[in-house]
């Protein structure tokens, strides 16, 4: 889930460059850029997730093999806060193909006659998508998940220092 916070942020990189796409020279190529680097890093969150998804199969299968009550509540719980995040990177992942996928619609080439090589395709695109950040809700999907996580350490932690001694 560390490496997916990585790829989220290099991809939080790629969207905040992509607004600087709408300017400038090279704006064809600066565009075709961002769309490269989204796309492996999409489909390294998409590669990770079913692995990520059996460690905590794994965790929920200790829960019930252990015999403290108070244990077997306190794993639940890890469980719980470790599902709440992959699901929400999930859904973010989500969202984040959706976006490539609409970006691979697009070309902007020079079919205008335009030097900048976008055409009236793009700029309705560009209208729409521009603060793609806020209509993702990208941030504050990021924040849920860096709480999430943190609950999780913290749950960790007191299973750690309670059972592990």
């Amino acid at each position: 889930m560390i490496a997916n916070d990585y790829s989220l942020d290099r991809v939080d990189d790629q969207l905040i460059t992509f607004k600087d796409s709408f300017t400038g020279v090279n704006r064809t190529q600066h565009f075709v850029e961002i769309r490269l680097k989204l796309q492996k890093l999409v489909g390294d969150l998409i590669k990770r997730m079913p692995g990520e998804q059996d460690e905590i199969n794994q965790l929920r299968d200790t829960e019930r093999l252990t015999k403290d009550p108070a244990e077997a509540t306190q794993v639940h719980a890890l469980a719980e806060k470790m599902q709440s995040v992959l699901t929400k990177q999930k859904a973010m992942t989500s969202d984040l193909t959706s976006f490539v996928q609409s970006m691979m619609d697009y070309f902007p080439g020079d079919q205008n006659g335009d030097m900048t090589g976008f055409n009236d395709t793009w700029s309705g695109f560009a209208q729409e998508n521009k603060d793609i950040k806020a209509s993702l809700r990208f941030d504050g999907q990021r924040d849920l998940i860096r709480t999430a996580e943190s609950d999780a350490g913290d749950i960790a932690y007191d299973i750690a220092t309670t059972h592990c001694i």
